[in-house]
């Protein structure tokens, strides 16, 4: 059994933040595809909302990822860290 005593803050939080502005990214050139198909009707915003959703997604995620890594860090030491158990790859397996 192996167990995480705490979270790099900055680093966990970095990682995540580009994770989420990878994936809104990705739903904000669907959501815009899909409102391009609307033709006239469509809101004429949608364009600003495909740049600013992976950045407002991504600015969000980080501070409550390192709000959580840190309530995280500070409750860890006191009640036991997440447990998790870990099997080695055997080399058939791809």
């Amino acid at each position: 059994m192996h167990e995480i005593k705490s979270f790099k803050i900055f680093q966990t939080a970095k990682v995540v933040a580009v994770m989420y502005a990878v994936m809104f990214a990705i739903f904000g050139v669907i959501e815009f595809l899909a409102f391009m198909r609307m033709g006239p009707r469509r809101p004429p915003h949608m364009a600003i909302v495909l740049v600013v959703m992976p950045i407002v997604g991504a600015i969000f995620s980080f501070i409550g990822v390192a709000i959580s890594c840190w309530v995280y860090n500070m409750i860890a030491p006191r009640i036991g860290g997440i447990a998790f158990d870990l099997e080695p790859r055997s080399e058939n397996q791809v």
